[in-house]
């Protein structure tokens, strides 16, 4: 999900109010270039103002919302009102406004602007494969694979039972490693086919997407290590 898109389309489609109302905000007005309401729990009407910007910006007068000094949004105070993760409030954002987690916001563009964008990346010669939408795939699809551990990745420090938690297995038909590809929020969303040889010629494809998926929108494993991720306010890429 696209944060800058999401705000984008709660902006044009005055979603904003229906927003604080979803978790229990009150006495919401808008003064022209903001809102103002309170908290869910608190007695101050004006505790709280949101922004009329693209940013949707947020600042809560009497509750920290986040845990680091920085610029906050309507996201964040989702999050924190309904104590959910960032994905979680996305999520949840989503279902109030009534689109899909994984809604392609460039398939709204009109016919006539996508035609222009496809001109203009031909007369800029981007020969790049273009990227797949984000989107669920159906988990049965890992059922034609064999979930077998394996010993290349054992000897890499990927343990038997690492492997089995991220659900490596094997394809007999590519003689590839599968690497399901979970989005943040769970769902599967791709698989990565790893050769199996420990010396791949550089004629051969070490890694190929067996099931495409929108790479750059994907950080692997997030699904399960958000947790500890905000436990130890640290990640490695």
């Amino acid at each position: 999900m696209d944060t800058r898109e999401l705000k984008e389309y709660i902006l044009e489609n005055n979603y904003v109010e229906q927003i604080l109302e979803a978790i229990h905000c009150h006495h919401i007005k808008f003064h022209g270039e903001y809102w103002t309401c309170g908290n869910p729990d608190g007695d101050n009407t004006g505790a709280i103002v949101i922004y009329d910007t693209e940013n949707l910006s947020c600042t809560n007068y009497t509750r920290r919302i986040v845990d680091t000094d920085r610029a906050t949004d309507i996201i964040d105070l989702v999050c924190f009102c309904e104590k959910l993760s960032f994905p979680e409030g996305l999520k949840f954002i989503c279902q109030e406004v009534g689109i899909s987690y994984y809604h392609d916001f460039e398939a709204d563009v009109p016919e006539s602007l996508k035609i222009l964008k496809m001109v203009n990346e031909m007369s800029t010669e981007q020969d790049e494969e273009k990227e797949v939408p984000l989107k669920p795939i159906p988990i049965e699809i890992l059922s034609y694979y064999k979930p077998y551990v394996n010993d290349l990745f054992y000897d890499d420090g990927i343990d038997y039972l690492t492997q089995k938690d991220f659900q490596i297995g094997y394809d007999p038909e590519t003689n590839r490693i599968t690497i399901p590809i979970y989005s943040e929020i769970g769902d599967l969303v791709g698989v990565k086919g790893r050769l199996f040889q420990k010396e791949v010629d550089e004629s051969e494809c070490k890694y190929l997407y067996l099931e495409r998926c929108a790479k750059s929108k994907i950080l692997f494993g997030l699904n399960k290590t958000l947790p500890y991720i905000k436990q130890a306010g640290v990640v490695y890429v």
